[in-house]
């Protein structure tokens, strides 16, 4: 991105972009050669373990399309995404073990 890109913002939106290219650009490479819309599709929804470039990885399967179900707070820094640790080491510290959804307010 920053190569073709150079005076463009990184912005999670461009992330999104860039991890969506690339499971469709897997899925397509998985396909083969003699692309068939039912192979690409099973491709697709058989993807397991793809790291897409986040270091998360990403599954998708025929009842579960949306891969990119979870919000991190990251940084473009070093020619990298990284995590935000301060605000992540909050949340884990805030959240309620027992799973009832109260969080400590």
């Amino acid at each position: 991105f920053r190569a073709a890109y150079p005076d463009q913002p990184i912005e999670t939106a461009a992330l999104e972009g860039y991890v969506n290219a690339r499971v469709l650009v897997e899925a397509l490479d998985r396909a083969g050669p003699d692309l068939r819309r039912s192979e690409f599709l099973r491709q697709l929804e058989n993807m397991r373990d793809f790291d897409a470039g986040t270091g998360l990885p990403v599954h998708i399967s025929a009842d579960h399309h949306d891969f990119f179900n979870t919000v991190f707070l990251t940084r473009y820094e070093d020619g990298h995404f990284r995590l935000v640790p301060e605000l992540s080491d909050q949340a884990d510290a805030n959240a309620d073990p027992s799973g009832s959804g109260s969080a400590n307010q």
